[in-house]
């Protein structure tokens, strides 16, 4: 069954969260892939090797990804907001507290012979892909492209009243608690340009409020590396490293190449 968004986000609305956490986790995939780019910076490189090795992944806040406007796809709507004399720049500061109190990591599903994400992620093939197995879909997220941004403004302001309830030890309404279940999933909507990318995100909460990000244990977020591609213009010095890594891992290590000598075009890759 595929995930649909619009089914998941009907369970939510109706306060069937167990379902709708249910619905979620069974519809994920059970191996998701990371392409990871290598340049010229070998400081930089070894500090993704590391990472690697000691089995972590890194998870970056939201202005730290490559698309300025993640998270961007519910905005006020001041017409409303005004109207009700709701004070806009403490709104939109709210709204920026909200985006910061997120850590994402983003994989894709497409499997290694996607072209254009070697191209884009992997620094045009010089890098590598990271396989992973799903051991546990809690904080694993399907993103959903959409045309348009929504303009919110109840969703907003009943967020603030929910939040001043649990600071107050005031029980908190349905209608409170679903508005709060909505503004979690900011993260999990981008614009349909990005749509080839088929990117599933773990989205982890940024307890500590770091300002860029931080380094995760692979078992605490819920996946395990299964295996290691590597890129077909990698060089020889990292193609080396990461089949010490392998080794040390206990997971294969392939090389990816496109067959000059079958019509098909598309990659393939062999044990290294």
């Amino acid at each position: 069954m595929e995930f649909n968004i619009k089914e998941y986000l009907k369970l939510l609305d109706e306060n069937k969260d167990k379902e709708a956490f249910k619905y979620r986790i069974n519809n994920m995939p059970s191996m998701i892939y990371k392409y990871v780019s290598l340049n010229d910076d070998k400081e930089l490189n070894n500090k993704k090797f590391t990472a690697l090795g000691n089995n972590k992944i890194w998870l970056s806040t939201y202005n730290n990804l490559n698309d300025p406007y993640e998270l961007k796809s519910l905005y006020l709507n001041k017409k409303v907001l005004e109207e009700y004399k709701w004070p806009i720049d403490m709104l939109e500061d709210v709204m920026e507290q909200i985006r910061k109190s997120f850590l994402i990591g983003s994989f894709t599903r497409s499997v290694t012979d996607n072209m254009p994400m070697w191209a884009h992620y992997a620094n045009n093939h010089r890098g590598f892909c990271i396989k992973y197995k799903i051991n546990n879909a809690q904080y694993l997220y399907k993103v959903s492209y959409e045309s348009n941004r929504v303009a919110i403004a109840s969703i907003i302001t009943h967020f603030i009243h929910s939040i001043d309830k649990v600071e107050n030890n005031t029980p908190i309404g349905n209608t409170d608690y679903k508005y709060c279940k909505i503004i979690q999933h900011v993260p999990t909507i981008k614009h349909k340009s990005w749509k080839y990318e088929d990117e599933y995100r773990i989205i982890f909460p940024n307890f500590k409020r770091d300002a860029v990000g931080r380094l995760c244990k692979n078992d605490k977020l819920g996946i395990l590396i299964d295996s290691i591609y590597v890129g077909s213009n990698c060089c020889d010095y990292n193609i080396q490293k990461l089949k010490y890594i392998g080794k040390t891992l206990n997971c294969k290590v392939y090389k990816m190449f496109l067959d000059e000598y079958e019509s098909k075009y598309s990659l393939k890759y062999r044990m290294i």
